[in-house]
C-alpha cells in the first residue's frame, strides 16, 4: 500500500521544477485502469536542493505509479526533478495470515485434546 509521495524539486535554474501534476496508480505495466490518486501543486526548489514536499492519498494497493507533470514553474527549455519517494505501509502477505490460522488451529486442537485427556 503506497500512501504518499515526496518530492524534491530542481533546484538549479528558477521555473525548471515541477508546478502541477497527477498521481496515477495501477496493477499492470500498461495502465488500462489507472486510478487517479490526486492531482497536486509543488513549490519550485530553486536554491535548496534539500526541500521535501510531501503529498498524501488514500492508502492504495498498486504495482505501478506515473507522475503526469501538468506544469512547470515557468521554464520552456525543460523541467526537472531532484528525486522522488513514496510511502508505503507494510501490508501482511497472505501467507502470514494462512500460518497464523494454522497455528491458532493447532494450539485449539492440542488444548481440546489436553481437555479430553482429563
Amino acid at each position: 500500500m503506497i500512501e504518499s509521495f515526496a518530492l524534491w524539486n530542481d533546484p538549479q535554474n528558477a521555473g525548471q521544477g515541477v508546478n502541477s501534476f497527477t498521481l496515477l496508480a495501477a496493477n499492470d505495466a500498461a495502465f488500462t485502469s489507472p486510478t487517479v490518486l490526486g492531482s497536486y501543486s509543488a513549490a519550485d526548489g530553486l536554491g535548496n536542493a534539500n526541500f521535501a514536499q510531501v503529498f498524501s492519498f488514500m492508502p492504495t494497493a498498486a504495482s505501478y505509479v506515473r507522475v503526469q507533470i501538468d506544469s512547470n514553474h515557468g521554464s520552456t527549455f525543460v523541467t526537472g526533478i531532484s528525486e522522488a519517494a513514496f510511502e508505503v505501509s507494510a501490508v501482511p502477505e497472505p501467507e502470514a495470515y494462512a500460518l497464523m490460522l494454522a497455528g491458532l488451529g493447532l494450539v485449539g486442537w492440542a488444548a481440546r485434546r489436553r481437555r479430553k485427556a482429563h
